[in-house]
């Protein structure tokens, strides 16, 4: 089934699914990075036909995307040209915290602090900052077909400051929390729902996304 909802209308119905988690867009522990299980990025991968890019990505994560080109975190994707077929599975923080001194003195208690941007809670915004790379990116017409992994239906509130095709835009709401794995650890779903973005003006992509993600949630078209 796919259901055509404007952004406003969209937001009031995630509100009202049952068990719906809008309010922190954060996953549930301290790590910056959660890793893709296999069988999305098999569905990723016939929904676009392969995946050219990742950007934000590293070794151990590509062994499971197998993306021709990756950027890692030293690489900052972001102020890199996207080109061809992109996947985006956005990192929550600028990384892990580090203790700093609160003063100079030797004995000084210290803070945690985020790398890049030096705040106790990240502020870089990472995952709205990635969503409208990939939709600039698209629309210059670098990126032919782009899928947005979004770790908290929060997310979806980016699309309200953006500029788009709507007909361009396909969702997925799905209807079982992702298990991400990390290296040495068992697979774990974050605390919030989880959805699937498309980004295609091609009928065989959109498609291919309807037959992939529709039996895992709901389609959603946004008006």
């Amino acid at each position: 089934m796919l259901c055509r909802l404007g952004l406003r209308r969209l937001e009031l119905w995630l509100q009202e699914l049952p068990g719906s988690q809008m309010s922190n867009i954060l996953h549930s522990n301290n790590t910056a990075e959660w890793y893709t299980p296999a069988g999305i990025i098999e569905r990723v991968r016939t929904t676009m036909a392969g995946i050219t890019l990742d950007p934000c990505s590293n070794t151990l994560a590509n062994r499971v995307v197998k993306a021709s080109l990756f950027y890692n975190a030293s690489d900052d994707g972001l102020s890199k040209t996207w080109v061809g077929k992109v996947y985006v599975n956005p990192p929550s923080k600028c990384g892990e915290p580090v203790p700093v001194p609160l003063n100079d003195h030797p004995y000084s208690h210290t803070k945690l602090v985020h790398p890049h941007c030096g705040g106790t809670r990240c502020r870089c915004k990472l995952p709205r900052r990635f969503m409208h790379h990939m939709f600039e990116q698209y629309y210059e017409g670098c990126v032919t077909h782009a899928v947005y992994l979004g770790y908290s239906l929060s997310q979806l509130k980016y699309l309200e400051d953006m500029h788009f095709d709507h007909n361009d835009v396909r969702i997925c709401i799905l209807r079982k929390r992702i298990k991400f794995w990390q290296p040495g650890e068992h697979s774990t779903s974050p605390t919030q729902d989880n959805f699937v973005l498309l980004l295609s003006n091609d009928l065989a992509v959109r498609t291919r996304f309807d037959e992939q993600f529709g039996e895992m949630g709901v389609l959603v078209q946004t008006l």
